[in-house]
């Protein structure tokens, strides 16, 4: 019984997600139906190479999605924002909201953090800037982190996503 609750509860967990994503897509003039569908798929690349489940990448999504982000900045804030929490330098969470604030022209804590950030202006910022600096300092970090110590998370992302599909009833 307690494996059924759990197995209900990761397919609603996921299908949540999903949905906020579609929710803010709607209200987002950058967005279509297609970018979702593409916004899940690379939620999935990006659990597929890292020890983070796509259940928790989606609301991310969706936060940015909700802030007026387009598919291309979405992606390229999540790529950049699990590397940068594969450092151990920040949360997943706080990455993506620090590098979303970039996209606004405010360094903020990352400026203080990220030696190339310190000097850059504010339209410097809001061009990307900040996301170039850290996909390229901090590049391929979560992949190399997943590979030597995320087997048992990975594992465990495969068992999660199956037990979503279970929970869901096929």
């Amino acid at each position: 019984n307690e494996s059924i609750k759990e197995n209900i509860e990761l397919a609603r967990k996921q299908q949540k997600a999903e949905v906020q994503l579609q929710a803010a897509a709607k209200n987002n003039p950058y967005l279509t139906e297609a970018s979702v569908i593409q916004l899940k798929k690379y939620a999935e690349e990006l659990q597929n190479i890292s020890t983070t489940g796509d259940e928790e990448l989606l609301p991310m999504m969706s936060q940015l999605a909700a802030a007026g982000r387009n598919q291309a900045e979405i992606q390229d804030i999540m790529s950049a924002a699990l590397d940068l929490s594969a450092s151990g330098m920040m949360s997943m969470e706080s990455a993506v909201s620090a590098l979303n604030g970039t996209l606004q022209g405010n360094a903020g804590t990352l400026g203080r953090q990220i030696a190339g950030l310190k000097d850059s202006t504010a339209e410097e910022l809001k061009s990307g800037k900040a996301i170039e600096i850290i996909r390229k300092q901090f590049d391929g970090m979560s992949e190399s982190i997943s590979a030597q110590t995320g087997g048992w998370q990975k594992y465990k992302n495969s068992i999660g996503d199956f037990k979503e599909v279970l929970g869901s009833g096929w």
